[in-house]
């Protein structure tokens, strides 16, 4: 088992705007993390790709119940199409 690590190869960057406020408490533990040996990046990207994966599963479940389902008209191995059509014979 190998114990060292490399370095994430980090190639994209996002965007996103926060609250003055969160900012300023995201630099704060930035340097706080720094200075006791920690990346606060390599947490924010775990956390990120977590909730990337939540909201993937919350959004495949709103699919699933909004997809339109396949109406089965055949009930007791009648097609129920026909016989409707059937009684409305014209006299």
């Amino acid at each position: 088992m190998k114990i060292l690590k490399r370095k994430d190869k980090l190639q994209k960057t996002i965007t996103v705007r926060v609250p003055e406020a969160l900012k300023a408490e995201l630099d704060k533990l930035r340097e706080r993390a720094v200075a006791a040996g920690f990346d606060l990046g390599a947490t924010l990207r775990e956390s990120l790709a977590s909730t990337v994966r939540q909201i993937r599963s919350e959004m495949d479940a709103l699919e699933t119940k909004r997809s339109p389902r396949s109406v089965d008209l055949s009930a007791d191995g009648i097609d129920h199409s026909l016989t409707t059509a059937a009684r409305h014979k014209p006299t």
